[in-house]
């Protein structure tokens, strides 16, 4: 009986003349599965030398290098937020900087993609007042993750077969204390 029921829903929704929308499809993603995935990327890092511009006076090649530990994202009811540190090392000086910035789940409609999104955190690799580096640690932990849409195929009663094609229209998110609650609204 039950499938009976489903199976006239589902032929109803593919006859209807117009688009559907409904919010009928939630993602749950542990924070143990969002820090994991961070964990993954491991600790990106670069390097090289800083030649003063030809106007100042000739000097010596600057080496420095910088990476990044400790990232992850802590919940909490209504908030996401991302942590990192970089440590830098210019010339022969060590450097740490941690941050802390909000950060949220999105639904980016041109890519159809779900999307990390890590409020901006530029930290400057410097030597005194002279910038000889940048780290976009936004940009290297932002990840997206492609959501193709999905066909169905329904067996119509007097036997025949009707392709029904959803795909993600948007998508809300609700941060709990150990995981964020992704509500996908759903068009076909």
């Amino acid at each position: 009986m039950i499938n009976r029921i489903a199976m006239l829903l589902a032929c109803s929704i593919a006859l209807l003349p117009h688009s559907v929308r409904a919010q009928d499809a939630v993602i749950d993603v542990p924070g143990t599965a969002l820090n994991d995935l961070i964990a993954r990327l491991g600790s990106p890092s670069a390097s090289g030398s800083y030649l003063p511009p030809a106007s100042a006076p000739p000097g010596n090649p600057l080496p420095w290098q910088w990476w990044v530990t400790d990232a992850h994202f802590s919940l909490a009811p209504g908030v996401l937020t991302f942590t990192a540190t970089v440590l830098s090392q210019v010339g022969g000086q060590n450097f740490s900087k941690t941050i802390t910035v909000p950060a949220s789940i999105v639904f980016d409609s041109t890519s159809n993609s779900l999307r990390i999104s890590i409020a901006s955190f530029v930290v400057p690799i410097q030597s005194g007042n002279i910038t000889v580096a940048q780290v976009d640690v936004a940009n290297i932990y932002g990840l997206s993750v492609p959501i193709a849409p999905q066909t169905f195929v329904v067996y119509l009663p007097e036997g025949g077969v009707r392709s029904i094609t959803g795909r993600v229209t948007g998508a809300t998110m609700a941060v709990q204390s150990a995981q964020v609650v992704l509500n996908l609204a759903v068009g076909f």
